[in-house]
């Protein structure tokens, strides 16, 4: 009686290696997908009234993340009222570095930069929420991201 060769073994050792590998990489890719991916940035934004407490002003801080130029393109404020006010709402205002601008608003890398919101609002009427929309310029990824803060 004659017993399985060598070579056959290795073969079939070999081969089982090979189902292995695309199996433990089937398995990673499924695991990757169920990870939350990184937020392009972060934001924090403190709400104050003027002493009328008819305009609000909103100091908002905005870190870049990545290690590459994101655009600050635009952003949702909502009200207690239910309101959502938009960078192209009337009467609000963006500056940064002491002027008045217009979005989009490069970020360089890893780049954090204060932008001050301003509206007018009706006497206590406070800010619910407040999103912004970034673009990550090598990628074209477009994220909507919540500011922390009140």
């Amino acid at each position: 009686m004659r017993g399985v060769s060598e070579l056959v073994v290795v073969l079939a050792l070999i081969l089982v290696a090979i189902v292995a590998v695309f199996a433990v990489r089937a398995w990673l890719q499924s695991q990757q997908a169920r990870i939350p991916g990184m937020d392009i940035a972060t934001a924090h934004y403190t709400a104050n009234h003027d002493a009328a407490g008819t305009t609000m002003i909103v100091p908002l801080t905005v870190r870049n993340n990545l290690n590459n130029q994101v655009n600050f393109t635009d952003f949702a404020i909502v009200l207690s009222n239910g309101t959502v006010l938009t960078r192209t709402s009337t009467g609000v205002t963006i500056r940064s570095g002491g002027a008045t601008i217009t979005l989009p608003d490069t970020l360089k890398a890893r780049e954090e930069k204060l932008y001050i919101i301003s509206f007018g609002i009706a006497p206590a009427t406070t800010i619910r929420e407040l999103k912004i929309q970034l673009i990550d310029l090598p990628t074209g990824q477009t994220q909507w991201i919540t500011a922390t803060g009140g």
